[in-house]
Parts: structure tokens; C-alpha cells; sequence
């Protein structure tokens, strides 16, 4: 009877009814839908089978892990850690930390945006599988940026990612490579490159650079290498080279200050501006220690020797360059001194300096070691108010002290009223190079001084002297 009871429920309309559109409704006597549940919970064993794959389960609310849902497309924030309402894990979520891509995936977001998006903070592309990202698509991994964790170790080779660019999260800067980089084709930069740490070129055959290379802390070349240019050209090197040591160049062109230690030079060297801080001579070459030349040498300017130095040749053997053996001691061997100018000569008297003009006074000198060749010519010239012997002073250079008098003159002139002829001699007086006159009477005869007033003097001289 209990059964039999039970059973009979079924005909009340309130708890099943079936209205004139064929409509069902379970605790509702007017159903709105095919099947309408009125009152509380629907309960289903096992599972709920729709019959085509087009069909639609809708809910306010889905309670459940989801760790079985396929094919869900949501934008949640992933799956909640527990399933009782209200005791607060129900609204707690996780998302698994890695999105395994099984197969060729083209990311292509809908025209209304470009942007894709997952909470997953790894995606994992399988072996040979490739993630596509379309053309002026974004892609954006971790969106939530919740991730902290290293990346997990995968197996296999992995598969590709074919993207035109890759950025920050931000999308404002460079990504972080954590583990580095491999590229096994060739890397293009079209800005510029900064490297914090060590960058280690293994088995690399060249480095082209278009601009300027900088090594802030310089640069190490292995056994075997080379600096220069690739065919021809100057290399120009910059710094001041005071470590360098055992170079062996085909020419060496430096602007600034430099300081080279056993440097063989095979080429054309250009040198300039290379003065030191002691040093007064600018555009200089200045050299410490010894050079050797092999071979014929070409100087473009003048070569500036330090007063009291110069070159130094090496002694003439016995019967070399007609050196008679024997007949001369040598004392030194260098050339230090050559230098060319003018001067003025002045005639005067020695016990009476007396007043002395000229319309053309004009002397001229020309100096080589310790050998003096002077000359000078006087025209028009007078001397009055004098007393004793004629003198020329005004010579460049002091009279060798080792030497009384003598030395090689050339002459030319006109005393004016003197009949006889005249010479003059070069000579030292209180270490002071002078030149004396003296005449000879017609007929011969000894010479005398010439002295006293005289005017209507033209004469001109040529004389050599040793200087100290």
C-alpha cells in the first residue's frame, strides 16, 4: 500500500504537470521550458548527455574542481580549491603553473582586439609542434603576474615559437633571458648591444663591426693574432703606449702624446703633436733611449736636438775616408751644433773705439760643429774720432781660447787712400773674435796695422774660426 501510495504523487500536478505545449515541469504546475525544475536541486547520478554537441547547459553558477571540462574557453581566473558553498575555498583559485601545446597553435585573436592572454605562467611547446602568434597579435603569458617560481625542466628538444617581435610584459622593453641565449644562425642588431657580464666568442671567425668598437677595460688578443687593417690604410691607435712592448708594425700614425718601448717600424711612421710635458718644442719626437736604422731615412721636417746633443757617428777606422794612421787622436765623434744667421760687424779702434757709420753693414754666419764661417760687408763706411789698431768685432760666436790667431779669410775691398795692399786676420782678444787689418807697402816690405780716421770704406770678408 506504502508503493501503491507513493506512486499516486505522481498524478498531483504540483509535482509533475505537462502543459498544452508539451512542456514538463517538475514542482511547477506552469513550466516555461521543456523541462523546468521548479523548486530546489536537480540531482543526476552519473552524467548528463546531450543528444548534439551543439547544445547548451546554462546555470548561474557551476560548482565543481572542473579538472575533467573539455574544450572550455573562459577567461576565469582558474579553478577554485574547493566545491561547499560558503566555506570560502569555493572563491580561492589556482591555475596550473605550465599550458602544454600538443600541436600547431595559431594565436589569431578576433578583429575587436589583438590581444591574447593566459594566467599560466609557462607555456610548454611540444617536440616539433610550433605556437604561432599572427601578424600584429599579442600574446601575453601570466597575465595575472602572479608567478615567482624558476622554469621547470622539460624533456625533449621542445618545439618553435614564430613570432614577429618579443617584449617585456610591459610591452615597453626587452624581455629578461635568464638562462641566456643560443643562436645558431646569424643574430642582426639594429641598436645598440649592452652586456653586463663576460661575452665569450667560441670558434667565431670574425667580428665586423661598422662603428666604433669601445673596450672600457680592454682588449686581449690570443698567441698568434693580429691588430691592423683588413687590406690597406692607417690604423691609427690612441693612448699613450707605455705598456707596450716587442711591437713590430708596418707604420705607426699617432696625434696625441706617446711612449713606445722596442718598437720596430717596417713602414712609413707619421708622428705629430707628440710633446712631451718637459718639453718646450711642440710637434716633437721625443726619444730616450738609442735608435737603429737600417736603412735610408726620409724626414719631412726638422729633427730638434736638445741643446749640447746631436749625432753622433761612430769613429773613422785607421786609413778609412783617407784618415792617415796615426796622425790624429780623435776626441769626439758627434755633431752637435749647426745653426746659420746674421750679424753686425763694427769697426772701431783699440785704444779709442772712436765713432764708426756705414750705408750698408750687413754680416752674415754659418756654424757647424765648432767651425765658424763668417762674413760681412761694409760700404760707405767711416771711422772717426779712433785711435790705435782697426778692429771688426760683433762676431756670433767667442774665439776657441786653445787657438792664438789664424784661420781662413777671403777678401775684397778698398781701404781708400792707403796705396799699399791689405789682408786681414781673424783673432781672439779676452776670448772675443775679432778681425785685424794690416797693409803691405808697395814693393813689399812688413805689414803694419791699419789704424787712424779714414772714410769712403768698402770692403767685404769671408773668414773662418773655431769657436769653443
Amino acid at each position: 500500500m506504502s508503493r501503491a501510495r507513493e506512486l499516486a504523487k505522481l498524478g498531483n500536478e504540483n509535482v509533475i504537470s505537462v502543459d498544452a505545449n508539451n512542456q514538463i515541469g517538475i514542482g511547477s504546475v506552469t513550466p516555461d521550458r521543456r523541462f523546468d525544475v521548479g523548486t530546489g536541486d536537480l540531482i543526476v547520478g552519473a552524467a548528463i548527455t546531450l543528444g548534439s554537441i551543439s547544445g547548451i547547459i546554462s546555470a548561474t553558477a557551476f560548482h565543481g574542481d572542473g579538472s575533467e571540462l573539455e574544450g572550455v574557453a573562459s577567461a576565469g581566473l582558474g579553478t577554485a580549491l574547493g566545491a561547499v558553498e560558503g566555506r570560502g575555498d569555493d572563491v580561492i583559485y589556482y591555475t596550473n603553473k605550465v599550458l602544454n601545446i600538443n600541436d600547431d597553435v595559431t594565436l589569431d585573436p578576433p578583429t575587436s582586439t589583438n590581444t591574447a592572454y593566459t594566467q599560466y605562467a609557462e607555456i610548454a611547446v611540444a617536440d616539433s609542434k610550433d605556437l604561432i602568434i599572427a601578424s600584429g597579435d599579442e600574446f601575453i603569458p601570466d597575465i595575472l603576474g602572479l608567478s615567482t617560481a624558476g622554469v621547470s625542466e622539460m624533456s625533449g628538444t621542445g618545439g618553435r615559437l614564430r613570432v614577429g617581435s618579443i617584449t617585456n610584459k610591459a610591452g615597453t622593453g626587452a624581455p629578461d633571458l635568464v638562462n641566456g641565449v643560443v643562436v645558431s644562425g646569424i643574430a642582426t642588431f639594429t641598436d645598440k648591444v649592452s652586456i653586463a657580464g663576460t661575452l665569450t666568442y667560441n670558434d667565431v671567425t670574425n667580428i665586423d663591426a661598422v662603428g666604433l668598437v669601445t673596450a672600457q677595460s680592454g682588449i686581449r688578443i690570443g698567441t698568434g693574432g693580429t691588430v691592423g687593417p683588413v687590406s690597406t690604410g692607417i690604423v691609427t691607435y690612441f693612448g699613450d703606449g707605455s705598456s707596450l712592448s716587442g711591437v713590430g708594425v708596418a707604420g705607426v700614425n699617432t696625434t696625441g702624446f706617446s711612449t713606445f718601448k722596442d718598437i720596430s717600424v717596417q713602414g712609413i711612421s707619421t708622428f705629430s703633436n707628440l710633446t712631451d710635458s718637459g718639453s718646450t718644442t711642440t710637434g716633437s719626437l721625443i726619444i730616450s733611449g738609442g735608435v737603429g736604422i737600417a736603412k735610408s731615412s726620409y724626414l719631412g721636417n726638422n729633427v730638434n736636438f736638445a741643446d749640447g746633443k746631436g749625432l753622433d757617428f761612430a769613429p773613422i777606422a785607421a786609413g778609412g775616408w783617407g784618415a792617415v794612421a796615426g796622425a790624429a787622436t780623435t776626441t769626439s765623434n758627434v755633431l752637435d751644433c749647426y745653426e746659420e744667421g746674421t750679424w753686425v760687424p763694427i769697426l772701431y779702434g783699440t785704444d779709442t773705439a772712436g765713432s764708426f757709420s756705414a750705408s750698408v753693414n750687413n754680416g752674415w754666419y754659418t756654424r757647424v760643429g765648432r767651425l765658424v764661417c763668417a762674413s760681412f760687408y761694409i760700404q760707405g763706411g767711416s771711422l772717426s774720432s779712433s785711435a790705435g789698431n782697426w778692429l771688426v768685432k760683433g762676431f756670433p760666436f767667442n774665439w776657441n781660447a786653445g787657438i792664438s790667431e789664424g784661420g781662413y779669410v777671403w777678401y775684397q775691398g778698398s781701404i781708400g787712400a792707403v796705396s799699399s795692399g791689405e789682408f786681414a786676420v781673424p783673432l781672439g782678444q779676452n776670448s772675443q773674435a775679432v778681425m785685424r787689418f794690416f797693409e803691405v807697402p808697395t814693393g813689399g816690405g812688413s805689414g803694419a796695422s791699419l789704424s787712424g780716421d779714414h772714410s769712403g770704406i768698402t770692403v767685404g770678408v769671408t773668414c773662418m774660426y773655431q769657436t769653443n
